[in-house]
């Protein structure tokens, strides 16, 4: 759906209840150019282009029994330095794209009953230290936390992961015995959970 007047207007009744039976919604992208109001009524939420870090704010605001949410970057997103809301009833999060760490924090922040998350994105640091990045974000924000997927491309030497692959699954109980890792062509590595 293109990016007209009317698809903001759209968006605006579907974030301001206007579809007070409306439970799973699956947009493009979504505008924010109008105010919305709240939607209860939502439990679903798919975005498949989200390149505001505002939009992601006013959906937990405006859906406040949204059980699931799934977006995918389609540009390196900024997130102010906290979000003004916690979210207690989302429980499944997706995530796709472009998103710095510091940004992956800031969202699990206000996501405190989060018990799935499941992230694909390319990893341009250090491995293990990612790793023990995202072993800490879920130690502090994500207490109730029980499944984590992924999908990461990496840069990397498959040997080398190999040999810390032990040591990455130990960093947290959601990594153990669920990591895999796979050599691809051009000095890729995919490492990915089952």
């Amino acid at each position: 759906m293109p990016n007209t007047p009317a698809t903001a207007c759209l968006h605006q009744c579907i974030f301001s209840n206007r579809f007070p039976h409306l439970r799973k919604c699956i947009l493009d992208h979504v505008d924010t150019k109008f105010v919305w109001t709240q939607s209860p009524s939502l439990r679903a939420v798919s975005i498949s282009s989200l390149s505001d870090s505002l939009v992601f704010e006013r959906i937990l605001l405006s859906c406040p029994n949204l059980t699931r949410l799934d977006f995918r970057v389609v540009r390196r997103i900024v997130t102010s330095s906290s979000l003004a809301c916690q979210h207690i009833n989302l429980k499944r999060l997706y995530l796709m794209g472009n998103i710095s760490l510091k940004s992956v924090d800031i969202i699990l922040a206000c996501l405190p009953c989060l018990v799935y998350l499941n992230v694909k994105w390319t990893v341009r640091k250090n491995l293990a230290t990612y790793f023990q990045h995202l072993s800490n974000t879920f130690n502090v924000y994500l207490p109730y936390l029980h499944r984590f997927d992924c999908e990461f491309l990496y840069n990397g030497h498959y040997e080398d992961l190999i040999k810390i692959k032990s040591t990455l699954e130990r960093l947290h109980p959601c990594f153990t015995h669920h990591l895999q890792i796979t050599k691809l062509s051009y000095g890729r590595v995919r490492i990915y959970t089952t």
